[in-house]
């Protein structure tokens, strides 16, 4: 399958948690935008999970792009403040040409 145009329509950054020094050399551990791609991204599941007594909603996506080597499932996805956690990141058909990304909503 390839994209037709306007199919991958929403802007997304793609993040990594790094850790960097401050002038005093204390580490200063930020979530950083690694590479910035135009994807798919659209809500998969709606589940409830009920843990403790409480009623947990969890969102899961289905986000797909072109081919990106060095992606990985410790990455996250910021779309529009909306953050997305990799789950799976499949290769599709193996071509190194599109990737499908299995998320769920990010959580600290």
């Amino acid at each position: 399958m390839s994209y037709r145009g306007g199919e991958l329509n929403k802007k997304v950054r793609i993040e990594r948690f790094t850790t960097t020094k401050d002038p005093s050399g204390e580490d200063i551990k930020a979530w950083t935008t690694w590479k910035v791609r135009w994807m798919k991204v659209a809500p998969l599941t709606g589940s409830e999970r009920y843990l403790a007594h409480q009623t947990q909603p969890e969102l899961q996506y289905k986000v797909e792009m072109r081919y990106l080597d060095g992606m990985q499932a410790k990455d996250r996805l910021n779309y529009r403040g909306l953050l997305l956690d990799p789950i799976n990141i499949i290769d599709r058909e193996e071509g190194h040409t599109e990737m499908i990304l299995m998320c769920k909503e990010w959580t600290a």
